[in-house]
């Protein structure tokens, strides 16, 4: 480090991230455009029952055509009655209809690695953290 520079180190405001992302994602268009036509385009689902939320997906459509699914959540009583599959069909569905060509998320070893392998995910890799393992996922979505 050049210790000619003086500077500090403290945690940015909601407007500083903001503009420390922008920043990144101008130097990332200028090497690699986007063939989406935002950086990040939410493509959220949920199940209802009366009103109540049953079930969700928070995904986004990022940058080169990549549908990255952050969350995919069912209440516990709903579980293992195909409220997650629909859900995460009805998310590949709108993602292929933004232009998404590929998806990818990661789960736990004991949340539902087997439940994505029955969706067609297959596994690139996975982190072994001691405690548990992180194991990433993608799916072409021209399988959908």
């Amino acid at each position: 480090m050049d210790s000619n520079l003086n500077f500090i180190i403290t945690a940015p405001t909601e407007d500083e991230a903001q503009e420390i992302d922008g920043n990144l994602l101008e130097e990332i268009q200028k090497v690699k455009p986007f063939t989406l036509k935002e950086a990040f385009v939410p493509v959220n689902v949920c199940a209802k029952q009366d009103g109540k939320i049953i079930g969700g997906v928070l995904a986004y459509a990022v940058m080169w055509d990549i549908l990255y699914i952050d969350t995919v959540w069912t209440r516990k009583e709903y579980r293992g009655k195909g409220i997650a599959s629909a859900l995460v069909g009805e998310t590949e569905k709108r993602a292929v209809e933004t232009g998404c060509k590929i998806a990818r998320l990661s789960t736990y070893d004991f949340q539902a690695p087997k439940f994505y392998e029955r969706l067609s995910y297959k596994k690139f890799g996975e982190i072994d953290y001691g405690h548990t393992k992180e194991i990433f996922y993608y799916k072409k979505l021209s399988e959908v």
